[in-house]
Formats: C-alpha cells, structure tokens, sequence
C-alpha cells in the first residue's frame, strides 16, 4: 500500500509488516487495544522531524536559573529553566511539583509544551562521564571533550557517533577502535589518519573501502593486504619512509589529501552497500545484524526498519540514535524498553510522549522524572486511575489527529540550523523560514581576531598555543586547542588544526552519502540495485557479488 507524505507529498510504502508492528507496539488497556495508526509521513520526513530536536555542539554560556552558576548549555532560549548537571541529577528539586490535570479542551501537545518549558533541563544530555563535562548525547565517557552522541570512550575529542574507543580525535561514526585521527565510518581498527569505510585496520593512512590492510597508504576497495602505496605492493623500508615524511607537516598533509582527493575520482568503483555479516538487511553501513530495513548506521541489531544510527536494537521502527532499545517507535536518543514518541529518555519502560526521562516506567507526557512510576503530566496516580485516564486521553489525541504523530517540528527549542537536522537535511534560511522553523544568526563575539602569529606544524607549534585565540581558515569563526588535544597531536605526529571544530565535522558529514536510497543500474551486469550513491556521482556503482567479483 502506498501514501502520499503529508509535507512533502512524495509517495511512500506501507508494507504489511509496517501494519502487524505498528498493532503490536499498541497500546492495550483493561483488554481494548489502542491502534498506533499508520504514519503520515515518509521515512525521510519522519526522520527530519526527529532531528530538528537535536543540537548536538552548539554550546552556549549562561547561569543556572536556580543561583546563578556559570556553566555550558545547548540552550540559548534564556527563558527555558536550566540547571547545571550537579543540580539537576540531586535530590534538591522534584519533577512531580510541576504536576497539573489533564485539560480535555486543548489539544495535548500545546499541554505538553507548556509543561516541558516549565521543568529545569540538564544543560546537556550527559550521564555517568568522567572529566568530560563538554559532551553532549553522551554516556559513560572518561576524559573526553566536545564529543557528541558518544558512549563508553576516553581520552577522545571533538567526535560525533564514537562508541567503546580510545584515543580518537576528529572522527565520526568510529566503533571499537584507538588511534584514530579524522576516521569516518571506521571498525575494529588501530593507528589510521585520514580513513573511510574502513573495519579491521592498522597502521595506515588515506584509505577508502579497505578491510583488514596493514601499513597501507592511499589504498581503495583493498582487502587483506600489508605494505601497500597506491593499491601496489612496497618494502618496508618503502613504508617507512614514506610516513617518515609526512612527520607532522601540515603543507605535506594538504598535499597528501589533494592526491587521495583525485585518487577517489580515478579509483570510482564502489560497492551498492556496506552491509557485512547481515542477513535480509537494506540500507547502508549496516554490520552483524539480522531483518535490518532501510536503515543506516545500524549495528547488531535484529528486526527494525526505518532506524539509523545506532546499535544493539530489537523490533524498533523509526528511531534514531539508540542503544541497547527494544520495542520502541518513533522516537529519539535512547536507551530502554517500549518507548513511544520520546525524547532523550534513559533506562525507561512504557513510556509515551515523554522527554528527558530516566529510569522509569509507565509514563505520559511527563518531563524531567526520574525513579517514577504511573504519571501523565508529571502528576502521581494510582496504576487503575493512570490506565483509566491514558485511555481518554488516547481518544481525545486522536480526535484532534495527534495520536500517532511525533512532537511537531515547531516545539523544538533549536533553531532549525542549531540541529542535526540540517546536517543531514540541509536548508537555505529563507526555505527554514518559510516552513515556520526559526533560523539562528551569527553571533558577532565568536568572530574576533586571532591572536596566534606562529604556525600549525609540529617542529614550530608550541604548547603556548593552547593559551591562544584562533581564527578557522574557513569561516573565519573562533576556536581554541586544549592541551589534551595538543597531546594528542603530538603523539600522532599530526599537524594542528587550521578550521574550527564545525567546520571539521561538516567536512566528515560531507563525504558520506545521505541516508536515503535510491535504484540503479549495477555497472557490470546491469541488474537493479539499491543504493545511497546518486545517479548524478560519476561513479560506478557495483552489487555486491561484482564487487566481491572485480
């Protein structure tokens, strides 16, 4: 069955076993079940709206609202309540005095945002870190700074989607890996600058689609190989030499990229999907998982369709950013059983139209509660009376056509190019502007001169450059290198860096291809494939059995 999407009015299908999920995840209350109805809007679409409620490093300074203290938030909105993460995670305040009656004359999600601008927020969405107070999305991390969406790292910088790695710098989308330094799309892998698509590397640099290479530089679709220059054997001392030279030399490091650059348009044959040890899976970088559908970035996962980004998933549809989640739709930054149409919750069970709840159960409509059970609205009821009255509110929701729907895109507290989603779906101002969403201007203080006169070099950069006002070469927007990161570059033998940490990560959202699919023709034997890659790349694209084959 096929629908037109209600925003941008393309065509999207509705398989059958969309329908079975969709009951399944329903609602079922004194023996009635409460149909999750179709959505009404195509993946694409879905997805976008779930985003516009993530800012994942646009930081802010500003005071809690409760004495005044100085600390770094997403939030730029000083009407929002926020406290710092001390305060927040103590016994000091409680969520449930913020508590009111459900209004059956107004719609739900005008009640719903009017609670969630009254209860304090965290300044940022970071549990359980160790001196790694500057990340955002992020659990469990130890000495790490300006990560996002990053869990279970240390001694890692200026990442986005990091998870179980060490020392990794200016990298995204990485997983179980150390010694990484600007890496996307990187696995299992050990002491790699400048990689792409890469699982099980080591000591090798300006690699694109290559598995289990060892001491490789500027190699592409190369799989099993050491001692490598340009896809062609080498010494040793060929090797040796070669990363000798490059020896933390940022003029020989720009030069070396411009290669890799025209190496990539010569080398142009790639694989339809990075799918490995999958079985019945679709979509793109998807890695030891099971009944996997249109979803990217998907990682030991089993049974879930329409998701992206994250790992260790069962029966989800429609989420993005996730860990460890079952039977969840719908829904944002998670991690727990059964959620429906959430926003960073942790740790929760049977929750519905929650944000930033953690380690509860049997919530709706609820903001900022921790350790609660049987709540709408942040108000305490009995387990009869909770039930009773959820069941009227899923009737009045679909009356006014809200059941079903994720928070509508205008409630986010981010202007549109603060989020990830104009990462992902980019969007001039004046288009955000005519779609009602708010669009964030340059702030005039974070473009000042800089005030550093040496140069960026390992043999000519001192440690007195941490002490220093930088200018990115880009956008001309501030920037400063901390010592741990300085650390780190040294260690690697790496230049510094000249663009600011925006700039760096816009340039790695850049070389992956967007998370929507698309059918053409395989190159070498002309059967239908589906694939990321555009008809417009001159590129040419491979199913998987030519790959293997060429």
């Amino acid at each position: 069955m096929y629908k037109s999407c209600l925003k941008c009015q393309k065509q999207f299908e509705i398989r059958s076993r969309d329908i079975e999920f969709y009951k399944k995840i329903s609602p079922i209350i004194n023996g009635e079940i409460y149909l999750i109805p179709e959505p009404t809007l195509c993946p694409k679409c879905r997805m976008k709206r779930r985003l516009i409620f993530r800012n994942e490093i646009n930081f802010y300074k500003r005071e809690s609202f409760l004495n005044g203290e100085q600390m770094i938030s997403i939030f730029a909105d000083e009407n929002l309540k926020v406290m710092t993460r001390e305060q927040w995670w103590s016994d000091d305040w409680e969520g449930l005095t913020y508590g009111r009656d459900f209004d059956f004359a107004r719609p739900f999600f005008e009640q719903f945002h009017n609670l969630w601008r009254e209860v304090p927020m965290p300044p940022l969405v970071n549990n359980g870190s160790v001196n790694s107070e500057y990340c955002n999305f992020a659990d469990q991390n130890k000495d790490c700074y300006l990560l996002s969406t990053a869990n279970e790292n240390s001694d890692c910088y200026y990442g986005f989607w990091l998870v179980g790695c060490v020392d990794v710098a200016d990298s995204s989308w990485v997983n179980g890996s150390e010694l990484i330094y600007e890496g996307v799309n990187v696995r299992k892998s050990y002491n790699l600058r400048y990689v792409q698509n890469c699982e099980n590397c080591t000591e090798s640099a300006f690699l694109l689609d290559c598995r289990n290479v060892h001491k490789c530089f500027f190699c592409i679709n190369l799989s099993n190989q050491e001692y490598c220059i340009f896809n062609k054997k080498c010494t040793p001392e060929d090797y040796n030499k070669f990363r000798e030279d490059l020896a933390g030399d940022s003029g020989k490091y720009d030069e070396c990229l411009r290669k890799f650059a025209a190496m990539k348009s010569e080398n142009n044959i790639r694989r339809d999907a990075d799918i490995y040890s999958s079985e019945n899976c679709t979509g793109d970088k998807i890695y030891n998982s099971k009944n996997v559908y249109d979803s990217f970035e998907i990682y030991d996962s089993e049974d879930v369709s329409y998701v992206d980004d994250g790992l260790l998933g069962k029966d989800c549809y429609d989420i993005c950013f996730f860990h460890r989640t079952e039977l969840c739709y719908e829904s944002n930054s998670l991690i727990g059983y059964g959620f429906r149409f959430c926003n960073y919750c942790r740790n929760c069970q049977n929750i519905y139209y929650c944000d930033n709840c953690h380690s509860s159960s049997d919530l709706f409509g609820c903001v900022g509660l921790r350790n609660k059970k049987y709540c709408i609205l942040n108000k305490q009821y009995s387990k009869e009376d909770y039930e009773k009255l959820i069941a009227r509110i899923i009737v009045h929701m679909q009356e006014t056509k809200e059941w079903g729907e994720f928070f509508p895109s205008a409630l986010s507290p981010f202007a549109y190019n603060e989020t990830l989603a104009n990462e992902f779906f980019p969007m001039e101002r004046d288009q955000v502007i005519k779609e009602g969403l708010r669009w964030k201007e340059k702030d005039p203080r974070e473009y000042l001169d800089s005030t550093y006169q040496g140069g960026f070099n390992q043999s000519d950069a001192s440690v007195d450059i941490c002490k220093e006002i930088l200018s990115c070469i880009n956008c001309q927007k501030n920037y400063k290198i901390i010592q741990r990161e300085y650390d780190f570059y040294k260690k690697m033998v790496l230049p510094l860096p000249q663009k600011c940490p925006d700039c760096r990560l816009k340039s790695r959202f850049s070389q992956k291809n967007s998370y929507e699919l698309q059918v053409r023709k395989c190159a070498m034997c002309n059967k239908d494939i589906r694939t990321t890659h555009k008809e417009e790349e001159k590129i040419s694209v491979y199913c998987h059995d030519c790959y293997l084959e060429n």
